[in-house]
């Protein structure tokens, strides 16, 4: 999974959880790799999506 494909599957989890369109598209474009895997450790629903992305990366 690339890192776009990655951005947009975060955004669309944020959105999923009530946060706004513009500020999940935000958050999403400004996160690094590193904080999108912590955040998997905290959000059981997104660390199964990173962990998917990881695997193919």
């Amino acid at each position: 999974m690339k890192t776009d494909r990655l951005e947009e599957s975060y955004k669309n989890q944020l959105i999923g959880a009530g946060v706004g369109f513009r500020k999940a598209e935000q958050a999403a474009r400004l996160m690094t790799w590193e904080e999108l895997r912590l955040i998997g450790e905290i959000w059981p629903d997104w660390a199964v999506t990173f962990c998917q992305a990881e695997s193919i990366n």
